[in-house]
This record gives C-alpha cells, structure tokens and sequence, in this order.
C-alpha cells in the first residue's frame, strides 16, 4: 500500500483535532487514540479517519491503534499529542495527580513511540519508514511556578526525543518534537474557568508572547505536518519551539 497512516494521541482535544484535520487535507489516513470518540468536525465521516477509544497510558491502547492504522494504509506517521495539565508545585501535588499525570504526559509518549517504531521497523514499502513527532511544552525550557511535574514530563519528552531520533537514525525513522507557547486550548480554558483570580493570569499570559497574541491549534498543527513530511527528510532529534517568540526577547524589554 502507497496510502500512508498516521496515529494521533489525543485527538479528540482541541490540539489533537486539528493535526488530524491538517493531516487529513494532506492527503493522510488517520487514527486519533484518545478517551473519548471523536465527533467533532465531521471526521467520523471520511473514511480515511478512525477513532480508537483508549488510555495512552495503556501500551496496549497504543498496539490498537498502530493496528487500526495499518489497515488504513502504510503508517509512516505518529504523534504523541495527548496531554494531562498537572497542578501543583513539588510540595502540593497529590500522589494521584502525579501518578496519572506521568503516566499521560511521559509514559504515553514513550508506549505511543514503541508502537510506531515496531510498526515502522516491520512494514515499510520503500525503505523510508516513518517520522514521530512528540507534543512538548515551553515549559521543557523556561520554568512557571506550579507546574512542577507538568515541566518534568515535558523536559522528559525532549529527551526522549532525541534518544529515538539518536536509536534509529540508521533505520529510517526520524523523532522530532514540537514545544507550544501558549495556544488557545481546552486545557487552557479549563484551568482558566477554575482559577480563583482569571484575570491575573490572563494579564501575566498577554506578558509571555512578544507577537501579541496567542498561538492557534492551527499554528501547531501545521508544524506537525512539515515535520511528519517530506520537507523535513533531513531533521531529527530536534525541537521546534512555536511560541511566538516567547524565548526570542529578555525579560523586561518590550518588543518595538
């Protein structure tokens, strides 16, 4: 088969909709694993889209979903996009919390990776098997108080990251990861409608983004796509931050 496939974790969230959506106008076959069905968009309808229902923190609900894939086409993409928005500082953060948080944000990504790189390493048509692209943060790189664990699981992402990309350079897959800046979201809209004071947090958010304004879903998703295509045959092991220039000017200057 010539089709290719791609697996996106996550995909019934506002982020993880929309990789599926750009993947989908570019021609892929795609299968979102998320906890909920997706059905929004419209895409339960195109036959080249699949939902699987499952936990990612399951290695399981990840061979699932490499299955589902294969039998739409060759799958040459993943993308380990689910997240879990772990509150708290080192001191106040629950057991459970950090438990279901890792097991998510870390150890989702590291089963989803598992399962494309088996898939990859035993089927592949042309000798160029397939690209991953891993979901991180900002936080990987410049800390916010609060999201103690939140920043592990995504400083463990990128090198994560880099040690696939590093495994199996040599066997035609490359790893990659995309770091957000902020970008309207469900999590972000979730952590707003439960904070005690909002609009502190929306002043001290308009701060973090010298472009002025907030990332899109579709700004992320079409960075996926460039890195899960062709145009990108010569990157791995890299992290493309999307931030809209949050890390580009220092603290204190304004942009002119």
């Amino acid at each position: 088969m010539t089709q290719r496939s791609c697996v996106v974790t996550g995909g019934a969230g506002t982020l993880g909709r929309s990789i599926c959506l750009a993947l989908l106008r570019e021609g892929w076959s795609v299968v979102s694993l998320d906890i909920r069905p997706v059905t929004k968009d419209g895409m339960s309808a195109d036959p080249r889209f699949r939902s699987v229902v499952g936990d990612v923190a399951s290695p399981q609900s990840h061979v699932s979903a490499a299955q589902a894939a294969e039998e739409l086409g060759h799958l040459a993409g993943w993308v380990n996009c689910a997240g879990y928005n772990i509150l708290g500082s080192v001191l106040d953060l629950t057991e459970d919390e950090l438990t279901r948080g890792v097991g998510v944000n870390l150890l989702g990504v590291f089963h989803g990776t598992a399962a494309a790189c088996r898939s990859m390493l035993e089927s592949s048509p042309d000798g160029s098997r397939g690209s991953i692209v891993n979901i991180s943060s900002i936080q990987a790189a410049v800390g916010f108080p609060g999201f103690a664990a939140y920043a592990m699981t995504k400083g463990g992402i990128e090198a994560l990251t880099r040690q696939v990309a590093a495994e199996y350079i040599g066997h035609g897959i490359r790893c990659n990861a995309v770091a957000p800046g902020l970008v309207a979201s469900e999590m972000n809209d979730k952590l707003l409608a439960e904070a005690a004071d909002p609009g502190t947090i929306l002043s001290a958010w308009k701060a973090i983004t010298p472009m002025g304004r907030w990332g899109t879903p579709e700004d992320i998703a079409d960075a996926v796509v460039f890195l899960l295509g062709e145009r990108s045959s010569f990157i791995t092991g890299e992290v493309l931050a999307v931030n809209g220039g949050a890390l580009t000017i220092a603290p204190g200057q304004a942009p002119k």
